[in-house]
């Protein structure tokens, strides 16, 4: 009877030991699986408060460009709640000629036939900066009927120490969202320029 109760203590032990190494990675994959959860709900966040922001600057309500810009950030900053918190500076909106020159490069003629720009090779000034851009967009938050493309980046601050480890770079994860959308028409009788900002009355 001793050496049952005897062998009974060492299982004990035994046991203890096991949960002592497994403790640890269960706490990590815990902390792994809530981090992903948090970065889920930002995302949604984020990118459902981008899409109010859009429905609201398709209206063109403000009477310049700069304070729609800032209406639109105030917006975005209204929805998306979360561990993340909104720069004005991460939001860009760029106007595009058509849905299928969203982040598409300004046309060049490629002289030297190494599938790139190179400098002094002909190129199309699309957005009219006077020099060539890998991206044709023009900043601005558009006018009537015009394309444009809202996006939001911003780092994620990774918190787990195994995810720091195979993503991102130094603790940071990069991420984004996007919405592309067309503005609203002039309304008939009314002026409507790029200059101007706001188109309705």
């Amino acid at each position: 009877m001793k050496t049952i109760f005897r062998f009974a203590r060492h299982a004990e032990g035994v046991t203890a030991i096991e949960f002592a190494f497994i403790a640890p990675v269960l706490f990590l994959i815990s902390m792994g699986i809530i981090e992903v959860g948090l970065m889920m709900f930002n995302i949604s966040t984020i990118e459902g408060g981008l899409r109010e922001a859009a429905r609201y600057g398709v209206t063109g309500q403000e009477e310049t460009d700069g304070e729609r810009k800032a209406e639109i950030v105030s917006v975005l900053k209204r929805y998306a709640v979360g561990p993340v918190e909104i720069d004005p500076n991460m939001i860009s909106t760029k106007v595009y000629r058509s849905f299928a020159a969203i982040g598409q490069p300004e046309p060049y003629t490629d002289t030297n036939g190494n599938n790139q720009y190179d400098q002094g090779e002909p190129y199309t000034d699309v957005n009219g900066n006077h020099q060539w851009d890998a991206d044709q967009g023009v900043d601005s938050p558009g006018t009537g009927n015009e394309i444009v493309q809202y996006k939001v980046d911003y780092d994620w601050n990774i918190l787990t120490p195994v995810m720091r480890q195979v993503l991102g770079k130094d603790g940071k994860l990069p991420m984004s969202a996007t919405v592309v959308v067309q503005n609203e028409p002039c309304p008939v009788g009314s002026t409507c320029t790029s200059g101007a900002g706001g188109w309705q009355n």
